[in-house]
């Protein structure tokens, strides 16, 4: 009788352990299905989020490892959209401005639209920044020859390309091409 009370103990136990198991399993499924992709284009690796870009030459990657970020937001009449990326000593940003929601198409450089009786004064265009050790390099904000386009916004990620020139007072400009970026969107907050 004393093993019949303990009957349904062990019954709970071992159902509670092959559901753990089935769950730790398909965590394991779902992560090797994002992860798999044999070839070098990130295109196709669902999952590898990343930044990289070509810095004079020199290859700069930012991997999932390194906190790729996406977000979109709105002040007032100004919408941006940033993105970034911070790896030990360096860091990559990226932002795009406009008076209208950030869709997927093309944006160049930074202009302030001056106010009119329709519109309040806004910026419009985008902005590279880039910073390795105490070093910050910043696309110009006016005449500046920076081009990214966003490709894709999704609810969970943005895709796109990316190149410009910045610069640092007293350092050698850091011509930036080959540039992508592919990263999860923060989620609004509240």
């Amino acid at each position: 009788m004393k093993n019949l009370k303990r009957l349904p103990e062990k019954l709970h136990f071992y159902q509670f352990t092959k559901m753990a198991i089935l769950i730790l399993g398909l965590m394991v499924a779902i992560t090797s299905c994002n992860m798999s992709g044999g070839d070098d284009d990130d295109d196709d690796k669902i999952g590898a989020y990343m930044v990289s870009f070509k810095s004079n030459g020199v290859l700069q990657e930012f991997t999932s490892d390194h906190f790729p970020q996406g977000s979109l937001y709105e002040i007032g009449a100004q919408y941006g959209a940033g993105i970034s990326a911070v790896r030990s000593a360096s860091s990559f940003s990226i932002q795009v401005l406009d008076n209208k929601s950030i869709t997927a198409k093309s944006y160049s450089g930074v202009v302030k639209i001056e106010a009119t009786a329709e519109s309040p004064a806004y910026l419009e265009g985008a902005s590279l920044g880039y910073g390795e050790g105490q070093t910050s390099y910043l696309s110009a904000s006016l005449d500046s020859d920076v081009k990214v386009a966003i490709s894709e916004i999704t609810a969970v990620s943005m895709r796109g390309t990316f190149s410009g020139t910045l610069k640092s007072s007293g350092e050698q400009d850091l011509v930036v091409t080959d540039g992508k970026f592919y990263v999860p969107r923060a989620q609004a907050g509240g």
